[in-house]
């Protein structure tokens, strides 16, 4: 028996592509809907559109709380809702400005509590008991040099995961998170400075390798379906043993 969600509307952020569009490509075919796909790259939205069934295309600045109000307002209630959306760029210690703390918490965390908030108040209102997930990272666990910023901001969607997920519960609606460690995506590649750096992190990895974005998609597949549904409030390490 498959994992379904069947007849299921979704909202996935960042989902043009990477993650993104490998989350909506597989819930998709597990038998969503629609799926809307909430992005600011509005060709690679149109590409995804035009590619993937059942996706309804959002152009959106998530940066921008105002606009991200204005715009998911007017959706229908989902059933389940994925915060993948996020930045990442190097910021050392003596070189951080406040543009970078500012740009970076904008998308990783100041949008992730603007989404659900709107979309679980939709979701109480209709009746649903849905599924959220929000795409953190391993480095909410473990620090990396050159990346504090991008750290800090993941820690703390762990712990807005865990507050979402006590304030929720009740009305039936589950938020859990995962933690990746790097994924085979363009974001995902840039974070080794040299292909030395990368295969040092292999090496420091138990299964000898990074993450490919399919394996991402179906843990979190698994998270919104009703397989899960004593789970909640979880931050789950997909890291090919790094965390050890």
């Amino acid at each position: 028996m498959e994992i379904s969600l069947h007849g299921k509307t979704v909202l996935v952020t960042g989902a043009s592509r990477g993650i993104g569009r490998a989350i909506t490509e597989t819930v998709v075919k597990a038998g969503a809907s629609k799926v809307y796909a909430a992005c600011i790259l509005k060709d690679e939205l149109i590409k995804l559109s035009n590619e993937v069934p059942n996706v309804v295309p959002i152009h959106i600045d998530l940066s921008k709380w105002s606009e991200t109000e204005s715009k998911l307002k007017e959706l229908e209630a989902v059933d389940c809702l994925v915060n993948n959306a996020g930045v990442l760029w190097v910021t050392e210690p003596g070189s951080i400005t406040e543009n970078d703390f500012d740009s970076i918490f904008a998308v990783n965390v100041k949008a992730v509590i603007n989404v659900t908030q709107i979309i679980s108040a939709k979701m109480i209102e209709a009746g649903k008991k849905g599924s959220i997930v929000n795409l953190s990272s391993i480095t909410a666990k473990k620090s990396f040099p050159r990346f504090m910023i991008y750290c800090t901001s993941k820690a703390t969607v762990d712990h807005i995961t865990h507050n979402f997920a006590l304030e929720l519960a009740p009305k039936g609606i589950r938020v859990n998170a995962i933690n990746p460690w790097i994924v085979n995506t363009q974001m995902g590649n840039a974070v080794p400075k040299n292909e030395a750096e990368a295969e040092m992190y292999r090496q420091h990895t138990p299964l000898g390798r990074f993450i490919e974005t399919p394996e991402i998609a179906k843990v979190v597949l698994f998270l919104l379906s009703d397989w899960s549904s004593a789970i909640c409030g979880v931050t789950l390490p997909i890291d090919c043993g790094l965390i050890l």
